[in-house]
């Protein structure tokens, strides 16, 4: 908690994970799965928290994206999971610039074919903005309130400033 500044329960659950990839690099795995386990151990000791923070943002969302990483295969059910993958989304967009709703559409269509479903999540949480139908980047990271800030992955606080910013950068 004095390192990263979060909540006890958000602590508590990064020092569970931490706990549990560590189990998991001490078990035996084939080729399939070195690159999994590749992020485990860059989420472990010696890795920056940027370092652990995009390699659980990777963890996350890999298992809903087509091999290339480009297709969206399905919505995850579970909130912290969409957030994660709601977050990755954002990187299809510029930061500063202004889109229709069909931009956004035209931007979402490739990802997945419910363009609506997402557009309205990414203005739910706070990564869109949209005002007299225009769309667009949020221009900081959105405050969460405390009760729902688990729910966003610690990558959303690492990586999306820089990003609005528009010092772009790989989102893991």
């Amino acid at each position: 908690m004095r390192e990263t500044g979060e909540n006890y329960t958000l602590a508590r659950s990064h020092f569970e994970n931490a706990s549990r990839n560590s189990a998991r690099n001490d078990a035996p795995h084939d080729e399939a799965s070195a690159d999994t386990s590749a992020d485990v151990r860059s989420s472990t000791a010696g890795a920056t928290a940027h370092e652990r923070a995009a390699a659980q943002q990777r963890r996350t969302i890999r298992p809903f994206f087509d091999a290339e990483g480009r297709r969206l295969l399905s919505i995850p059910t579970k909130r912290s999971t969409r957030m994660a993958v709601l977050l990755d989304l954002v990187r299809h967009f510029e930061p500063n610039r202004e889109y229709t709703e069909a931009e956004v559409g035209a931007v979402l269509a490739p990802v997945h074919e419910d363009v609506a479903y997402l557009r309205r999540e990414l203005v739910n949480v706070g990564y869109l903005t949209r005002s007299a139908g225009i769309y667009r980047l949020a221009g900081r990271v959105p405050e969460r309130d405390v009760r729902w800030a688990h729910e966003f992955p610690e990558w959303e606080r690492l990586w999306l400033s820089a990003y609005l910013a528009g010092a772009g950068g790989n989102p893991g």
